[in-house]
């Protein structure tokens, strides 16, 4: 084979690859779509048992459902910690966090008490869940987050996501959808 055509074969299966990538991380979720339902063990550092956490458990208020890879991980851990600086703020807007990966809830328990967390990790060893929201490649939990409105409903997406900023990034998106769900019912009447 002549090195062109072997370059050639490279890069085209390459490409073939990362397509089958970005597939299989796209799910079938879009937004304004029914979230799934889901209903596993959860922890919080003021939870210290375990105890089932489900979608409907937030039927009431905004949900920042988020995915992750792994607890302890550099890139986990700046997410997980940005998602407790701003929890204040996330309340007051009537939000609640979850995290999500694949991960047992003893080493979720672990990294609650280490980090402080006030909001529940809840363990998909499975990856069921994280398979339904189209964040599960490799056994593992992708880093994606979906936006929940009280009525189930998802708002925003974010896959890939850069955990650096990324609590001040779903607060802004919060308020923007906030206000077009006021104006909406505002509308209405």
């Amino acid at each position: 084979m002549s090195k062109s055509k072997l370059i050639f074969t490279i890069l085209i299966i390459s490409a073939t690859y990362t397509i089958n990538i970005q597939q299989v991380g796209a799910g079938s979720i879009t937004n304004r779509s029914k979230a799934p339902d889901f209903n596993l063990p959860g922890i919080s550092k003021e939870n210290k048992t375990p105890s089932n956490v489900s979608l409907s458990s937030f039927k009431n208020s905004w949900l920042i459902l988020y995915f992750y890879p792994e607890d302890f991980t550099m890139g986990c851990t700046l997410e997980a910690r940005s998602f407790q600086e701003n929890i204040n703020k996330l309340n007051k807007l009537g939000a609640k966090v979850v995290g999500i990966s694949v991960d047992d809830i003893e080493k979720h328990t672990s990294f609650c008490q280490k980090e402080a967390l006030s909001f529940p990790l809840v363990a998909d060893k499975e990856g069921l869940v994280s398979k339904s929201y189209g964040s599960y490649m490799n056994g593992r939990s992708l880093r994606n987050t979906y936006l929940i409105n009280p009525n189930g409903l998802i708002m925003k997406s974010w896959t890939d996501v850069k955990p650096y900023k990324h609590a001040e990034e779903v607060i802004s998106a919060l308020k923007l959808e906030q206000k077009k769900s006021l104006r909406k019912t505002k509308l209405m009447k």
